[in-house]
């Protein structure tokens, strides 16, 4: 669709979208990966977003104590996707996701808050994204309660929790 409104955005969008997929492939052999790394592939997939919906998608990332924190690749895609497809369509003004990353008591906390309106019901997509997710996280750690979802009137969260054998909590918390 936009090769016919604006070329200049569509080559853009080509250009993001290729190098998506070029780390898509990279990733898809290795079990974890750094966080840094991960956000890396998600800046590329908010890129791709941001020619979609312009000014419209506004995303706060805010972390702490993550640098050597490690996460399955191909986790917090789905759950992005979710937000933006919940916290956008429909909505005709500007949208804010939070993202919020830290490490507490050897555990990767990534909390994704976004808009809800239950009135509102977006595109219907495969339904995969959470359920693969949980499906993947068992598989991965033998664990059913590292991922959660609450909503209320007005905002859905999801909150997806990574054991870091290797990391240490801040000990002043």
């Amino acid at each position: 669709a936009l090769i016919l409104i604006s070329p200049e955005r569509a080559q853009s969008m080509v250009g993001k979208l290729s190098e998506f997929l070029r780390s898509s492939v990279k990733r898809e052999t290795d079990d974890t990966i750094p966080i840094s790394e991960e956000l890396t592939y998600i800046q590329s997939y908010l890129d791709i977003e941001s020619v979609r919906f312009g000014d419209r998608l506004v995303v706060n990332f805010t972390h702490e104590n993550t640098e050597h924190a490690t996460i399955p690749p191909f986790l917090l895609q789905p759950i992005l996707e979710n937000a933006i497809k919940f916290g956008l369509y429909g909505n005709t003004g500007k949208v804010q996701i939070d993202i919020r990353m830290s490490v507490q008591a050897g555990m990767l906390i990534l909390t994704v808050v976004n808009p809800y309106d239950p009135d509102i019901q977006p595109p219907r997509g495969t339904g995969f994204g959470l359920s693969g997710i949980r499906r993947r996280l068992y598989l991965v750690y033998g664990r059913t309660d590292l991922l959660d979802t609450q909503k209320d009137n007005a905002t859905f969260t999801t909150t997806l929790k990574i054991p870091q054998q290797h990391v240490q909590s801040n000990p002043d918390r």
